[in-house]
């Protein structure tokens, strides 16, 4: 009986791990941006003008000459904007990705406690599968 009883509470805490290893991912996934400017156009194209270069912020003003002046490369920050920009009545389409960051500790601590309580789960109810006369 007292067997029960504490795979009981193993169960209970391995549940309670699992669904806070889930919340401290989700709480501590981190992205990178990246962007690059995809094309160079005189009219908007049917988009639609997202954003005014002069009603940039200084950081993304210094990032968006950045792209004008190397075109071909891409660019991370968190000043990235993703849309088109107009300034000097020509459109410019800046496209942006963002990547989650693997490496991050404390995304890394979350993720092991996420295997780990899978890892206890499945070994509890593997063992009580066996015990059982089917």
């Amino acid at each position: 009986m007292a067997g029960n009883w504490r795979r009981f509470a193993v169960l209970f805490g391995a549940t309670v791990l699992l669904f806070a290893s889930i919340v401290g991912v989700v709480a501590t996934v981190e992205h990178d941006r990246r962007c690059q400017l995809s094309e160079v156009r005189d009219s908007p194209g049917g988009e639609s003008v997202e954003y005014y270069y002069s009603e940039l912020n200084a950081a993304q003003q210094d990032l968006f000459d950045r792209m004008r002046s190397n075109p071909d490369r891409r660019f991370e920050g968190e000043a990235c904007v993703d849309g088109t920009v107009r300034d000097d009545d020509r459109y410019y389409v800046v496209e942006q990705t963002r990547t989650i960051v693997w490496a991050n500790p404390a995304m890394l601590v979350a993720l092991a406690g996420f295997v780990g309580a899978v890892g206890i789960i499945s070994a509890l109810v593997r063992r009580e599968m066996r015990s059982r006369p089917w």
